[in-house]
């Protein structure tokens, strides 16, 4: 029986080496400084942020269409569960109700196109094709303003609201 030095060892070697978090692939990190350029790399991941990214819309309209989009989950979606699991209280759920009726009506006041707009924006997670286009279409203002007009109506609704 032969005996192995006891200086080496056995297997795969380890390689010992002090990683940070995963930023992903090249590929990703390219896409994501293209959609966000020097912003925070977060905003990429959602249609939303790259607006605000790129400062189409304020903070304002970026916080009023995830506050819309949350209460669609909430009232609409399947999924009546908040953050932890737990069923959403009934109480609760009916507040809820109101707020995304008041947000819903002040955006269908703005129009049907500004609402399909922003369904597809915040709701659907769809990013709008005039986004990434290099030679502009006749509609693609059109649907620019439509989208900025309905998340001004739902930072108008959303700010009365807090405010009550």
């Amino acid at each position: 029986m032969r005996a192995f030095p006891k200086t080496k060892r056995r297997g795969r070697p380890r390689n010992v080496v002090a990683t940070g978090p995963d930023r992903g692939t090249p590929e990703q990190m390219s896409r994501r400084f293209k959609l966000v350029g020097d912003g925070p790399q977060e905003l990429a991941s959602y249609p939303l942020g790259v607006l605000f990214a790129r400062k189409i819309i304020t903070q304002e309209q970026h916080n009023a269409g995830l506050d819309y989009s949350r209460l669609h989950r909430a009232v609409i979606g399947k999924h009546q569960r908040s953050a932890g699991g737990d069923p959403i209280p009934d109480d609760v759920l009916e507040g809820m109700q109101r707020r995304f009726d008041v947000m819903r009506a002040a955006l269908k006041s703005s129009g049907r196109r500004s609402k399909d707009a922003v369904d597809n924006a915040a709701v659907y997670d769809r990013f709008p094709g005039w986004l990434f286009r290099k030679t502009i279409r006749d509609g693609d203002s059109k649907q620019a303003d439509a989208l900025c007009q309905g998340l001004h109506a739902l930072e108008r609704a959303f700010g009365e609201r807090t405010a009550a």
